[in-house]
C-alpha cells in the first residue's frame, strides 16, 4: 500500500506496496517479552510470532487470523497494537481499506509503544493520502516522521508530506519539507525530485496539456487552446532528459481546483494532467 512517489505516479491511488517502504514499514516482534511465566499468555504471545512470520512469508489469510485470535485475548497494550498493525496491513493489501482504517486507529488507541504508533501514523497517513484526504495525511505523516527512526526512510514520507501540504495550498510549508530531505538525504532517491519542486518554488497547480522539445511547437498548441477560450502559457522547463517548453492552463491555488478543473480541460486535451 505504500509506494515510492514520483510526478507520474503521483495521481494514481491504490498501487502496491513498494519493497523498499514495505521494509520501512514492518513491525518486528523482537524483544516482544511475556512479562509473566503464564502459559496461556506465552501461548498468546507465540501467535503474534506466527503472525509476523506467516506475514512475512505471504501467507495473509494465516496472519490475519493469528492476529485476530491474539486481539480477541489481549485487547490492549503494546503487543496488540503491533497485532492490529499487522492485521492492517494486510487489509491494506487486500483492499479492504476501511477494514484497515478500523485497525490502524485501534492500533493507536490500543498502545503507546512509540515504534507501534509511528508506523501505524505513516500507514494511515499514505492510506489518506491515495484517498485525497490531503489535511488528515499532512497530520498524520507529521506525526508520523516525529516519532520515526531515520533508518525508516523518513526522506520518503518527508516528500509525501510535502505534496500533501502542497494540495492544501501550503506552499511555503511544502517548500521547507522538501529542503529538508535535499539537507538531511542528498543523496536519497527521492531528493531530485525535492530538488525540482524547490527550485520551480511553486505557488499553483496548472493542467499540463504537453511537453515539447521545440518552443513552436508548444506555442500552436498553446494557442489551438487559446481559440478554445482557455487561458494557457509556454514555459520553459529543464528536466533530467534536457530543456524542455511545457503548455500549460491555468492557476490553481489547491489541488481541489485543480481537478475541478481537468475534467473541462481534458475534453480538448484528452492525456492532460495535473502540473507539478
Amino acid at each position: 500500500m505504500i509506494h515510492a512517489p514520483s510526478h507520474a505516479s503521483s495521481q494514481r491511488r491504490h498501487r502496491p506496496i513498494a519493497s523498499a517502504l514495505a521494509t520501512a514499514l514492518c513491525i518486528t516482534v523482537v524483544g516482544i517479552s511475556t512479562g509473566c511465566a503464564d502459559a496461556q499468555r506465552g501461548a498468546d504471545i507465540n501467535k503474534l510470532y506466527q503472525a509476523h512470520s506467516a506475514y512475512d512469508s505471504g501467507d495473509l489469510p494465516r496472519a490475519a487470523r493469528l492476529a485476530g485470535e491474539f486481539v480477541a485475548a489481549s485487547p490492549r497494550g503494546s503487543d496488540a497494537g503491533r497485532a492490529y498493525y499487522v492485521r492492517a496491513l494486510i487489509h491494506a493489501r487486500e483492499g479492504r481499506r476501511s477494514a484497515a482504517y478500523d485497525d490502524l486507529n485501534r492500533a493507536l488507541e490500543a498502545s503507546d509503544d512509540a515504534d507501534v504508533r509511528w508506523r501505524a501514523l505513516a500507514q494511515r497517513g499514505v492510506m489518506r493520502f491515495e484517498d485525497e484526504r490531503w489535511a488528515e495525511a499532512g497530520a498524520d505523516l507529521e506525526s508520523a516522521i516525529e516519532r520515526m527512526p531515520r533508518s525508516a526512510r523518513m526522506d520518503w514520507f518527508l516528500y509525501r508530506l510535502g505534496q500533501a501540504l502542497e494540495r492544501t495550498g501550503r506552499w511555503a510549508d511544502a517548500r521547507a519539507k522538501f529542503q529538508r530531505v535535499i539537507s538531511e538525504f542528498p543523496t536519497g532517491p527521492v531528493t531530485a525530485n525535492a530538488r525540482r519542486r524547490v527550485a520551480l518554488n511553486l505557488d499553483h497547480f496548472s493542467i499540463q496539456c504537453g511537453v515539447f522539445q521545440k518552443k513552436d511547437n508548444a506555442a500552436r498548441v498553446a494557442a489551438d487552446l487559446g481559440r478554445q477560450r482557455l487561458a494557457s502559457g509556454v514555459y520553459r522547463e529543464t528536466r533530467p532528459e534536457g530543456e524542455h517548453w511545457v503548455v500549460r492552463v491555468g492557476r490553481y491555488a489547491t489541488y481541489a481546483e485543480a481537478q475541478a478543473a481537468l475534467a473541462q480541460v481534458r475534453t480538448h486535451v484528452a492525456d492532460a494532467v495535473i502540473w507539478p
